[in-house]
């Protein structure tokens, strides 16, 4: 079963998470949340994540664990 984080915040700390996820077994970036659009498509890009500009629509409706 791979678990399914949501990211709140998408600046450079946030892609650095997104990186880390990436080495683990079994766990994924499912969503990323930013109200800043291009840091949102960066870091959801990245991810290969759903984007959300606001985190309690991500929480709400993207499924993570």
């Amino acid at each position: 079963m791979i678990t399914r984080y949501g990211l709140i915040g998408a600046g450079m700390m946030g892609r650095e998470h997104i990186r880390n996820v990436a080495l683990l077994d079994d766990v994924c970036v499912a969503a990323v949340s930013d109200p800043d659009d291009d840091q949102r498509a960066e870091s959801a890009a990245l991810a290969g994540a759903a984007p959300y500009a606001d985190h309690r629509a991500m929480i709400a409706g993207a499924g993570c664990d």
